[in-house]
């Protein structure tokens, strides 16, 4: 009889947050997708693009807004549907019929790990992906941009072999790296040459890149300078005009795979990766927030039992939201800054919310 009653309570409080949760995600997420909705129209109409990319436009923004609000959404909800529970004494007599704290907790910690999992599916694979198309179909096809030319890439860096090239810009409607350095290393990693050409055109996949009018300064034994100049040469990369993209790729269209084999390459090539790997582990720390954002307000969503107000509730519950993210945004950067390890910078915020969570639970019971 009383693993019945349990079942029929876990029901209950799940229902009531559930129904707060849809309520409140639908109400934030239709917000932002109408303050989108009205820009991009005065966008697409300004150039004169296809009324129906609108409509694909909000298809691939409502996933990535729905990600970006869930632990918003996952708070409010939580301080409504406790809250309002423990204003009408309900809560009260949950506890009167035998039902501790952590028995209440306990259905609300499931639906809070299983919304953790589906966020972290959308952050880790859906939201990258989506965002990548959402950037092609904005950049390409409503701005036309790819056409104009000035969807090119500024200030790319990579290496190949012992030999490190910088492009200033990467035009993509003629194919053309302009203002281009190429530094050779030896053995022991010194400086031993350079080349610079204002322009390496794109020819074909056979011929690949041509370097017109480059200018080479080679450091001979004796420590002097060697300067030959050339009117043609063959830049010897396998790079093609599409993965110039790559190298100055956005982190944040990457899924969670793409992003690990990204640091091993910046890794292998000797490139700094700390702020990446802080993207990294954050993909997954922050999809995790609607599970320690349930253990955090829950006892915050009591106080209305004991004061007959939701605004105690609501004022404790975002002063502990905002202290999280003061504590994570000093964390990251503390972490950019290499003053922390990647992975401290990027749990720090999690770790105060669950120790916190922790306190006050053991102090209500």
């Amino acid at each position: 009889m009383p693993n019945l009653k349990i079942k029929i309570i876990d029901i209950y409080l799940i229902k009531a947050f559930l129904k707060s949760l849809w309520i409140i995600l639908f109400s934030i997420t239709t917000l932002f997708i109408v303050f989108e909705l009205f820009d991009k129209v005065r966008v697409i109409l300004n150039e004169d693009a296809n009324i129906s990319l609108l409509f694909l436009y909000i298809f691939l923004k409502t996933p990535i807004v729905i990600s970006m609000t869930l632990p918003l959404a996952t708070l409010i909800a939580t301080l409504t549907s406790i809250g309002r529970l423990s204003q009408l004494s309900e809560i009260i007599a949950m506890r009167a019929g035998g039902a501790s704290i952590y028995t209440l907790l306990k259905p609300l910690l499931v639906v809070g790990l299983l919304i953790s999992i589906i966020n972290l599916f959308l952050n880790c694979y859906l939201v990258p992906k989506f965002n990548n198309e959402l950037e092609d179909l904005y950049d390409n096809k409503i701005k036309k941009r790819a056409e104009l030319g000035i969807s090119s890439k500024h200030q790319v860096w990579f290496r190949d072999n012992e030999k490190f090239y910088y492009i200033n810009v990467f035009d993509s409607k003629e194919n053309t790296l302009n203002d281009l350095s190429i530094f050779e290393m030896d053995k022991n990693f010194s400086f031993s040459a350079r080349t610079d050409s204002k322009k390496a055109i794109w020819t074909c996949s056979m011929s690949g890149w041509n370097i017109k009018n480059a200018t080479r300064v080679d450091i001979r034994d004796d420590k002097k300078f060697a300067t030959s100049n050339f009117q043609l040469l063959t830049l010897n990369v396998t790079k093609k005009p599409g993965d110039f993209y790559e190298l100055s790729a956005d982190t944040n269209s990457m899924t969670y795979r793409e992003l690990k084999r990204y640091i091993k390459k910046m890794r292998k090539n000797k490139i700094s990766s700390t702020k990446e790997e802080i993207q990294l582990y954050n993909k997954v720390t922050q999809s995790m927030l609607p599970f320690f954002i349930i253990l955090g307000c829950f006892s915050f969503s009591l106080i209305a039992s004991r004061s007959g107000k939701m605004f105690s509730t609501f004022v404790a519950g975002f002063s502990v939201g905002f202290a999280y993210y003061v504590l994570h945004g000093f964390s990251i950067s503390l972490g950019n800054a290499e003053l922390l390890p990647t992975l401290i910078s990027s749990i720090n915020g999690i770790v105060f919310l669950l120790l916190f969570s922790l306190y006050n639970l053991s102090n209500i019971e």
